[in-house]
């Protein structure tokens, strides 16, 4: 119980630009930043901290990207196109610690009654604060109906269940570090559920 099994970054930069005289802009990325699938850069990137260096699996660039200095320099250039777009798609798959812990207690509650507890812990220093968290948690196929009880003090938190999917939706629009957050579920299923 509370092992990860496995753990993904896949994300983007998104900019928007509504600038006037196509200026350039470049991007710098930290000088620890590598690219290759095989945990190595394939630009041969050496750590200048001699460890903690990010490894990206894999990363597409916009069209409009010029990567002349990119190898070097670890810097992007780019005339933006007006409005919103995607300037670089990345994953990452290396080990590394994740800035919450979610913990789960499901208890029975009756043939066709469960109810669950879900507890949401950032483990990240207190002067840093997340925002706009969605925590998804699948639910069996035969559940109907589920009703939540959010923490008191629960501003800027939704919950929803999404019967179409059939999961449990929890948002939260920001979270404090060294903070933890409850939801309270109760389940209705349409037949007994293991």
């Amino acid at each position: 119980m509370g092992y990860i099994l496995n753990s993904v970054i896949d994300r983007k930069i998104q900019m928007k630009s509504y600038l006037t005289g196509n200026p350039e802009i470049r991007l710098a990325f930290n000088d620890d930043l590598g690219i290759g699938r095989d945990r190595r850069s394939v630009y041969d990137y050496r750590s200048s901290s001699g460890s903690g260096a990010v490894i990206l699996d894999d990363c597409n660039f916009h069209e409009l990207v010029r990567l002349d200095s990119f190898a070097i320099e670890k810097t992007l250039s780019l005339v933006p196109p007006d409005g919103e777009f995607t300037v670089m798609n990345y994953r990452m798959t290396q080990e590394f610690k994740p800035p919450f812990r979610i913990n789960t207690l499901i208890e029975k509650a009756g043939a066709l009654k469960a109810e669950v507890i879900i507890k949401v812990r950032a483990d990240f220093p207190s002067s840093i604060t997340a925002n706009t968290i969605l925590v998804l948690m699948p639910l069996p196929k035969c559940t109907t109906r589920a009703s939540f009880e959010l923490e008191p003090e629960a501003i800027g938190q939704t919950a929803d269940f999404k019967e179409t999917h059939k999961r449990l939706e929890w948002g939260l629009k920001k979270i404090v570090g060294r903070s933890e957050h409850t939801l309270h579920a109760k389940l209705t299923f349409s037949m007994e559920s293991h």
